[in-house]
């Protein structure tokens, strides 16, 4: 008490929002029995503290509060009614990114007001992360709600897929709610619809009719093993703790691969070129294709190769252009040629089918008219025609004949069906009858024999003889088969001549024979076998050949090549030439 005045005091140390409220404070003087009551309202300033409020209309009278940032679980088809209360002052309250449904719908979460929000119906599209937040002058604060409806699935209505390859491809699923559902995976099925187009790829036990599935715990989803080249149907059913959705909508997905074998459609002949058409691949994913287009003589091995990039581009689609063309120049003339064609792509290469042409030129022995164009750009004038006739092809060898084999060698004898000096020489075809390709040895126009050298033991040859002139080939001579010695039979007659040497080296000790035997008989059996091959050869040219006459020896190209034939008296084993060249 201070000049007649009573003092009291109230303190609020580290005031919390439940502070706030009407206080009161009451004096009065017991003598005259007098009271004065004074209302204090208390506002607390501060940051905006939020709860949510459940209603559920089954149960108009209870009411829940709702723990900060917790999971509420609804009833399919149940009504509830949230409300957001902001203890702040003062305060703005919104809720945001409730429910996944259209909020004109009758059903769905319907906002009453800026602090309530109800959910009619309650489907398992609202199963939604909702939040509601509130800010004031002195700051903002938001809680969480987790709302998940205790209902199955609805149906996947969006699927996109993408990255399809030969054999896997990755699905994507777009679903707000699935992170949100409790328990929720995704089962996709697949059926075949066609088998691969590609007879090479298709599995042992594959099967159109079985349908297969796949879990998936997330929206992004690859699908393994599955075959090239076929059609699928891909569907969808999304299942949770409360059951399974119906199935998604089908989609059909052509698998991708390497391509299929073209088919070559007509290989025509023009005399200067050979040209050749096959169907095009179209794969409808706008992949690129190489065409890897080869040919060779069919007697050679060696194949030469183009490669033709044929890009799928949707101009070439409208266009309808479906056949490819190559054109082949230079081939020789009157002679077999194997074509083959593949395709390749990302995938792998095609499997091919191997074509056989005669190339064609202008007959021998026929009178051909001819006559020569010029053109200029004032028109075109024609030249009086002529007339040649084309020199007769020579005929093949004669009497074709096998005169001995001996150590992995025979002599080769045959009879001139032509002379004169058009005649450049012979090519000695052979090979063994395992064998699919041929050796071939060039021998002088002046020569009707020869020695094939380095042949293999024990082995069954066939052998033919062409005649080569500046006109051009024979035909094939008949052909002939010999047989040559095996092993052991050259073994017993080396060592049969090579006796009294080995008997020589045994003299001087008991030992030596055993021991040296197998060093000194091979040496001594090659060495004298080869003198007498030589020796044989020789007899055989300067008493036994037929005279014949001789005709100038020319230089002069084999078939259009850089391949001459040589000068010399003998005919030199060419067993690594190339017949590409012929």
């Amino acid at each position: 008490m201070a000049n007649g005045t009573y003092f009291s005091q109230l303190c609020i140390l580290d005031a919390k929002y439940n502070n706030k409220g009407k206080y009161i404070l009451r004096s009065g003087l017991s003598a005259y029995n007098q009271g004065y009551d004074r209302v204090f309202n208390v506002k607390i300033k501060g940051p905006p503290k939020l709860s949510i409020t459940l209603h559920d209309t089954k149960h108009p009278t209870i009411n829940k509060m709702i723990h900060l940032n917790s999971s509420l679980l609804v009833n399919h088809t149940d009504d509830i009614t949230l409300t957001c209360v902001a203890e702040s002052f003062p305060s703005s309250i919104v809720w945001l990114n409730c429910g996944n449904r259209d909020n004109k719908n009758l059903n769905g979460i319907i906002q009453i007001n800026d602090s309530t929000i109800q959910i009619v119906q309650a489907s398992f599209h609202d199963s939604s992360l909702c939040y509601c937040m509130a800010n004031n002058t002195y700051g903002n604060e938001r809680i969480n709600i987790n709302i998940i409806i205790r209902a199955p699935p609805a149906n996947i209505t969006d699927i996109t897929v993408k990255n399809v390859t030969n054999t896997n491809l990755i699905i994507f699923i777009n679903s707000d709610y699935s992170l949100l559902a409790k328990g929720l995976f995704y089962l996709i099925f697949n059926q075949a619809m066609s088998k691969p187009t590609n007879t090479t790829m298709r599995s042992q036990n594959f099967n159109v009719s079985t349908i297969n599935y796949q879990t998936c715990h997330d929206t992004i989803c690859k699908i393994n093993f599955l075959q090239p080249w076929t059609t699928y149907n891909f569907w969808l059913q999304a299942v949770n703790d409360y059951g399974r959705s119906g199935n998604s909508s089908k989609i059909r997905i052509t698998m991708k691969g390497m391509p299929i074998s073209p088919q070559i459609i007509k290989i025509t002949d023009n005399i200067d070129f050979v040209v050749l058409e096959w169907q095009a691949l179209n794969l409808h994913d706008g992949t690129n294709i190489t065409y890897s287009f080869s040919y060779k003589q069919s007697t050679s091995n060696k194949w030469l190769t183009m490669l033709i990039t044929d890009h799928q581009e949707e101009s070439l689609q409208k266009q309808n252009i479906s056949v490819r063309y190559v054109h082949i120049a230079n081939l020789t003339k009157g002679s077999s040629y194997d074509f083959k064609l593949q395709a390749t792509n990302a995938f792998g290469t095609s499997s091919s089918q191997i074509k056989r042409l005669n190339t064609i030129g202008l007959k021998s022995g026929t009178m051909y008219n001819f006559q020569i164009l010029s053109i200029s750009k004032v028109g075109i004038t024609y030249s009086e025609w002529a007339s040649y006739k084309t020199k007769e092809l020579p005929n093949p060898p004669r009497n074709v004949s096998v005169q001995g084999t001996v150590y992995r060698a025979a002599i080769i004898r045959w009879r001139k069906s032509n002379f004169g000096d058009d005649i450049t020489g012979f090519a000695v075809y052979y090979r063994t009858n395992s064998s699919s390709i041929y050796d071939m040895q060039i021998v002088n126009s002046s020569e009707i024999s020869t020695i094939l050298t380095n042949l293999q033991y024990n082995s069954t040859y066939q052998l033919y003889i062409i005649t080569v002139s500046i006109y051009g080939r024979s035909k094939p001579s008949k052909m002939v088969y010999f047989q040559t010695a095996s092993l052991r039979d050259e073994l017993y007659v080396n060592n049969s001549l090579s006796n009294t040497t080995l008997n020589y080296h045994g003299s001087n000790s008991p030992d030596g024979f055993a021991n040296n035997d197998h060093i000194f008989a091979p040496i001594a059996a090659t060495v004298i076998s080869l003198l007498l091959i030589f020796l044989l050869h020789f007899l055989y040219k300067r008493y036994c050949r037929r005279p014949h006459i001789s005709a100038p020896q020319q230089d002069v190209d084999f078939e259009d090549t850089d391949t001459q034939l040589s000068k010399s008296t003998s005919g030199v084993s060419s067993r690594s030439l190339d017949l590409t060249y012929l």
